[in-house]
């Protein structure tokens, strides 16, 4: 019963991030050989917090980074680390290529950081705004050269605004069509004609959910480039790096002569990924060195001025900063364009980023002048290497109280009873034919503790994590620090939840046991009457002299409809799992964006079993009409279902929808 829902998720789902942190797609991490093992880490943090000084700091790191590159299968990485305008660490760490032994310079090693690109588009929307070329609150329409499609019914025609951009706001639903290039770098088409091409329909009106858009940053930095008069690329370099002396950085792609770029790796037993460049590039086409983020972070800490240089107003600076959008009580909120996190009760401002290879974080923390910066360029850091560093360089050195949470609540399992069950992140794409790839439910069970655990919520050792009661639909995680928060209709019932990214609560027939279990018997169903057609075949060429069967009066074989549909499914299955055993092996972008071969023979098949579902299902109708056995008429009813619900499983699930729209 699961031959047929990776069809799409093979293809997407492995490359879509945690709902909190959504980057750009990524692939699974490797296996290493000491998955088995585990490297310890360093041991407990002192009673007594160590200073934070550069010798203490390089200590530490030099003892947590190498094992993790180990443990990882990490090639390198590059990291920095400053207080108050003073490194405590500016290192590279492994190997910016691996075969040749390179080792990573964080000062001249670009490393790729993915969507803390956006980070950049931002701060150049906000020197546009200071010069009154754009306004937060209008409506994008009219600095755009081509049309917003409108929402469908029920969403309203409130206008999208750059502010709904900048805090995912928007509406817009997922798209992955021309997401990238070859391992060349070089893309397949240009900023206005992808985002013309590419536009993803809307889900919600604007201001509802958040829901992570690379489409969405993407707008904006057309709309600089428009609204500036120069390239985006352009229009970044000279307003933003060359002024703050970030000599190490830029937004081409593929990187100009004269910066050296690390090499990224799925795996470092395996050949490099080549240049991953990103067709949406203001939302994730930037190469940078630890060196020069160091710059940045100074220049957000310094309210808009580095080195004596400024290219924001204090104002624009604090405003970026500033909470736009709160998901729901004690959640964390999204800045414009940045998002917090609250660690030991400080409040660290940045973004993170993923590539195929490259994973990285970007942290400002006002209170304590500092700026943390880290990037990793093996798909082996994806899961838990940047979140386990961080969490263990602030608890190290910025440790809170002990046992600083919220006050639990006491919740029967009945009072738990209406947050359990299955939920959908609002990042998908339920209009096109990856529907099912986005329809990965999040199962929600309550314990015997009275908490609750999510399926995808996991601590760094891979343990469930423990979601707490705080009261007012509200529960805590004492891992991340943070607030969960369900959001309940007018009738009281909880539709989803808020982390700060938005969940909804799956529908019935599209997850957990209301569609596996139906989906199995419709599967079995039909392939057994691919098996009985086979045997009776075989009976009748190798065994000829053999006495017919002779069945009991009132028996009817399937109809020869019934059979066409079983031979249509068969074909399909097929083709799905020999498109899921090559489509596991990409290794770049395009591939990820061009999926269209592949997925125009899925929908011919699709189709093609659509009309033999239909003929199955009106020659079963008609069978059971005649005088059968009650036994028959009750297989008979059984296979007429499973052509109604499969039928129903090609629509719903999109699988006949266009393959060059996703």
């Amino acid at each position: 019963m699961r031959l047929l829902r990776p069809v799409l998720s093979l293809c997407v789902s492995i490359f879509l991030v945690s709902a909190a942190q959504a980057q750009a797609p990524q692939l699974p991490g490797p296996k290493s050989a000491s998955a088995t093992q585990p490297i310890p880490l360093p041991p407990p943090n002192p009673k007594t917090p160590p200073q934070l000084t550069s010798e203490d700091v390089t200590a530490f790191l030099d003892g947590f980074l190498p094992l993790q590159l180990q443990r990882d299968d990490v090639a390198g990485a590059t990291i920095s680390i400053y207080q108050n305008g003073q490194p405590l660490i500016l290192k590279g760490y492994g190997y910016a290529d691996f075969k040749k032994k390179t080792p990573v310079d964080p000062v001249v090693t670009t490393f790729r950081p993915g969507s803390i690109s956006k980070l950049f588009t931002y701060v150049s929307m906000m020197q546009l705004v200071e010069q009154g070329k754009l306004n937060l609150d209008a409506n994008i329409q009219q600095y755009l050269d081509f049309q917003i499609k409108p929402g469908p019914s029920g969403i309203g025609d409130a206008p999208i605004t750059l502010r709904n951009l900048a805090t995912h706001t928007a509406g817009f639903e997922e798209e992955l069509h021309d997401f990238g290039s070859d391992k060349s770098g070089k893309l397949p088409l240009d900023l206005r004609t992808f985002l013309i091409r590419n536009q993803p329909n809307r889900y919600a009106a604007p201001g509802e959910h958040l829901a992570y858009s690379n489409y969405g940053i993407a707008l904006i930095g057309y709309i600089v480039q428009r609204a500036s008069g120069e390239p985006f690329v352009g229009y970044v370099q000279h307003h933003i790096f060359t002024p703050l002396g970030m000599t190490h950085s830029t937004f081409e792609q593929p990187l100009p002569k004269g910066l050296v770029a690390t090499k990224g790796y799925l795996q470092t037993s395996k050949d490099d990924t080549g240049f991953e460049a990103f067709t949406e590039m203001p939302a994730g086409g930037l190469s940078s060195t630890a060196a020069d983020m160091a710059i940045f972070g100074q220049m957000l800490l310094g309210h808009g001025t580095y080195n004596g240089v400024q290219i924001l107003q204090p104002s624009s600076v604090a405003l970026l900063l500033t909470p736009q959008f709160t998901p729901g009580p004690g959640v964390s909120p999204w800045d414009l364009g940045f998002y917090d996190e609250d660690r030991n009760g400080l409040r660290f401002i940045g973004h993170g980023g993923d590539l195929l290879a490259c994973h990285s974080q970007f942290w400002i923390e006002p209170t304590h002048g500092l700026s943390f910066f880290i990037s990793y360029n093996s798909a082996g850091a994806a899961q838990k290497a940047r979140g386990e560093l961080f969490d263990a360089f602030v608890d190290r050195y910025l440790p809170g109280p002990p046992n600083a949470h919220p006050a639990y609540a006491k919740l029967t399992a009945k009072q738990l009873a209406p947050y359990t069950g299955y939920f959908l992140s609002s990042r998908r794409e339920d209009s096109t034919i990856f529907r099912l790839s986005g329809l990965q439910p999040k199962e929600i069970t309550a314990t015997k503790d009275g908490n609750l655990q999510i399926s995808t919520a996991k601590d760094f050792y891979g343990h469930p994590v423990d979601f707490h009661p705080v009261g007012n639909d509200s529960f805590y995680d004492e891992v991340d620090q943070s607030t969960i928060h369900f959001e309940r209709d007018a009738h009281g019932n909880v539709v989803g939840y808020a982390t700060p990214g938005h969940s909804d609560r799956a529908p019935l027939l599209a997850a957990g046991q209301w569609l596996n279990i139906p989906l199995g018997i419709a599967l079995t169903t039909m392939l057994l009457l691919v098996i009985a057609a086979l045997v009776r075949t075989v009976r009748r060429i190798f065994w000829r002299k053999r006495a017919k069967l002779a069945p009991q009066p009132g028996t009817a074989w399937a109809t020869f409809s019934m059979q066409l549909a079983g031979f249509a499914l068969l074909a399909l299955l097929i083709y799905i799992a020999i498109m899921a055993s090559r489509l596991s092996e990409l290794t770049n972008f395009y591939q990820i964006g061009h999926l269209d071969p592949w997925l125009r023979f899925e929908v011919v098949l699709a189709v093609v079993l659509f009309v033999t579902l239909i003929l199955a299902f009106i020659s079963g109708l008609r069978a059971m009409r005649r005088p059968i056995r009650w036994i028959t008429r009750l297989k008979f009813t059984i296979v007429v279902l499973s052509c109604l619900y499969l039928g129903w499983f090609l629509v719903f699930f999109r699988l006949m929808n266009s393959p060059s729209r996703f």
